[in-house]
């Protein structure tokens, strides 16, 4: 599949769900070989804080991954939920 079309539905989901099948498939997502598909799944689990593992990955996607714009937008989805008292 597109790159663009894997980053699109992770945009379009974000916000419109909680449901943990939706929150299992946006980590899996955050090991995608492009990066703008992992910063659009990084940004839509800042609504999955609470689920296992999702903090974890987040975590490690800020320190860890080799693109500047997946970094910030993990560390951007682990700062909105601080925000949101999470």
């Amino acid at each position: 599949q597109d790159p663009d079309f894997r980053a699109d539905v992770w945009r379009n989901a974000h916000g419109r769900s909680t449901h943990p099948d939706l929150g299992r498939a946006l980590v899996q997502a955050l090991g995608d070989t492009d990066a703008s598909v992992r910063e659009k799944a990084a940004e839509a689990l800042d609504d999955y804080l609470e689920s296992p593992g999702v903090r974890a990955a987040l975590e490690s996607l800020a320190a860890n991954d080799s693109d500047r714009s997946v970094r910030a937008a993990a560390a951007e989805a682990l700062a909105g939920g601080e925000k949101k008292g999470r």
